[in-house]
């Protein structure tokens, strides 16, 4: 009778973990997508979606990225450095939207926000520096 009810256990658990199974495969997609591409497209594809949305939301790309790369054993590193100048609404969703997007890919490890009085016009312009860092394992030979 005690075989039966841990054999009966074991069957509930297994039919819960199977529920469990796609939304692994998912996240595991999503991980392979994310680390099987290489650090220029990654890159590109900061810029690129970076730039739609200031170009979409009266935002400025001010500085094209630099970046700095970085092995270390079977891993490389790349830090790039964006700044956009725009509102303060428009540039906390930019923040938001590159978070949500390429929250595997690239992360986003520093946020700064300044202002610089611009003498021509007299105004205050507010800008927004952001710091993304992509991780990619080498490739064994």
């Amino acid at each position: 009778m005690g075989e039966i009810n841990e054999k009966e256990e074991k069957l509930a658990w297994l039919k819960e973990k199977e529920s469990e199974i796609p939304f692994l495969k998912s996240k595991m997609a999503l991980l392979e997508e994310a680390y099987t591409n290489d650090s220029i497209s990654i890159r590109d594809k900061l810029t690129a979606f970076i730039s739609d949305f200031a170009e979409n939301n009266n935002c400025v790309v001010t500085e094209i990225p630099s970046f700095s790369a970085y092995s270390n054993g079977n891993l490389n590193i790349q830090t790039n450095t964006f700044t956009v100048r725009g509102h303060f609404n428009e540039l906390t969703s930019l923040l938001m939207a590159l978070e949500r997007k390429f929250k595997v890919s690239a992360k986003v490890m520093s946020a700064r926000f300044y202002s610089i009085k611009d003498m021509q016009t007299k105004r205050k312009n507010l800008y927004l520096t952001l710091v993304t860092q992509s991780f990619n394992q080498k490739e064994s030979k």
